[in-house]
């Protein structure tokens, strides 16, 4: 599909510096994919998720979990996630935190990148439901979205990374 990607998420166009407001999406570089915890994870990608609107740095090592079994797995065995990490949970549109034993941040996005829902400080043992039009669910540390004014309607830029 032009402009995507297996996840089903449309990579976002991103003005160039001094553009009118309009390019083409630039080509995401090589990736070595890199576990949350350092160690080399073969079956995943590592993203950098931006906030197209303000510019904050919501996490530069964000995994790509392609089944809801990696992002659990890890979330169940280590409890909280570091700062800076997190999980985008491709075709998710809601998420449960049965078993955990730390909150997190969890925003709803379309098949732009745009966030449709957000819930704050998600408790252990809740659900979570993202509604109409979700085509994926990120998973933050708790304190994320807060912290870096993320919101409702806000475009994000993901961005594959090699660190």
């Amino acid at each position: 599909m032009p402009g995507g990607d297996r996840t089903g998420l449309q990579r976002p166009f991103r003005p160039e510096k001094g553009s009118p407001g309009h390019s083409l999406p630039q080509e995401a570089p090589a990736i070595v994919p890199m576990g949350i915890d350092g160690v080399r994870d073969p079956l995943m990608r590592v993203l950098r998720i931006q906030n197209g609107r303000s510019g904050a740095l919501l996490g530069h090592r964000v995994q790509l979990a392609e089944g809801w079994w990696r992002a659990d797995v890890y979330l169940l065995d280590q409890g909280e996630l570091p700062e800076g990490s997190g999980f985008l949970l491709a075709r998710c549109t809601s998420v449960h935190t049965l078993g955990m034993r730390s909150p997190v941040d969890v925003a709803f996005l379309d098949g732009r990148g745009r966030i449709v829902e957000t819930w704050s400080d998600l408790q252990p043992g809740q659900f979570a439901v993202g509604g109409k039009g979700v085509h994926a669910t990120l998973q933050l540390p708790v304190g994320t979205l807060a912290a870096t004014d993320t919101r409702n309607g806000d475009v994000l830029i993901l961005e594959e990374t090699t660190e």
